[in-house]
């Protein structure tokens, strides 16, 4: 079987998300500067905001929090994205603390309003919420990948899959715990150890180890103080071990694909190095990207074998997938 290696950004994590609530980028840093707007009312009020009942539970709540907040919220504006704006401010006593559980808080929620999240707090109707991402990317790979093995065997299914997620978000884990229960009827106490046996390396970090799938979407004070802990900014140094593991996983790669990221030059940088240099068929999304950020991409990704290795397509993950499957399966 050949080794294949899935890439992800934050336009993998969409699909799973019937609510759109998924934030990324932009989108992730306007919906923080409207929680820190709630949580500076709600000082004045005395409805503490989920951010400060965090702190609260945590070793106590102090009026540095509230002016980290306050910069958060009248400054976010100036960059692209909280993380860049972590970055240019690090030196804002507690604005790193804050923004960290802002982060863990708007993503706990949309692991909750997405289509697994209502199954894992509901299992009611498993089935046909299952069905709505038979078409997903993921979906599909767990019916395709290694044609000749029986569906029901999903170890061996996915045995020669790696997952690298730049996500903050464990969509991945959830799924496939709840597709071998509820839908190859597997043992929960067994999906979870097969879960847990599965090379699923979260780059920047995550929300926290799932613990049997109890804490995907789970918005709590306590919890979020632990989601929070779980977490880096690109801007932050990566982990020796998940460099290794993901130079490891690209290189002994067959199949390479890229799906929803916004290819980044510092992630490149992380998976392949100053420049890609062969060896891997490879299929990348470029939907939603700007003009010059997929010249840029042809160009890091240019070579003699190009136009044989590398494809590219304007499309979603689960649409390039469709339209390639015999070839990536």
């Amino acid at each position: 079987m050949q080794k294949t290696v899935f890439i992800l950004g934050a336009g993998a994590s969409k699909e799973f998300d019937a609510s759109g609530t998924m934030p990324i980028g932009a989108e992730l840093a306007d919906q923080i500067q409207v929680l820190m707007d709630v949580e500076l009312r709600g000082r004045h009020t005395g409805t503490d905001g989920p951010i400060s009942l965090s702190f609260m539970s945590t070793g106590g709540l102090e009026g540095s929090h509230y002016a980290a907040m306050q910069r958060i919220r009248d400054g976010i504006n100036s960059k692209n994205s909280i993380d860049d704006f972590i970055e240019e401010w690090k030196d804002h006593e507690k604005l790193q603390d804050v923004a960290l559980r802002a982060i863990a808080y708007r993503i706990l929620e949309a692991e909750k309003q997405s289509i697994i999240g209502s199954i894992s707090n509901d299992g009611s109707d498993a089935a046909s919420r299952l069905g709505l991402l038979r078409s997903s990317w993921l979906g599909q790979v767990v019916r395709s990948i290694n044609p000749g093995v029986r569906r029901r065997d999903l170890a061996d299914v996915l045995s020669n899959a790696v997952f690298i997620t730049f996500n903050y978000d464990r969509c991945i884990e959830a799924y496939i715990f709840q597709y071998a229960v509820n839908t190859l009827n597997m043992d929960p106490t067994a999906a979870k150890e097969f879960v847990g046996s599965i090379p699923i390396v979260h780059v920047y970090g995550s929300l926290g180890n799932l613990n049997g799938l109890s804490g995907f979407g789970k918005v709590d004070p306590y919890w979020l103080a632990q989601a929070a802990a779980g977490i880096r900014t690109y801007t932050q140094a990566l982990e020796e071990k998940h460099q290794k593991t993901i130079h490891e996983a690209v290189n002994g790669a067959e199949k390479l694909l890229l799906l929803g990221i916004g290819y980044h030059p510092q992630n490149l940088q992380i998976l392949f190095g100053d420049r890609w240099t062969g060896g891997a068929k490879i299929w990348g999304t470029t939907e939603g990207l700007r003009p010059r950020i997929q010249e840029r991409v042809q160009a890091y990704f240019s070579g003699p074998t190009v136009a044989e290795s590398v494809r590219f397509e304007p499309s979603s993950a689960s649409q390039m997938i469709a339209r390639n499957a015999d070839d990536i399966f």
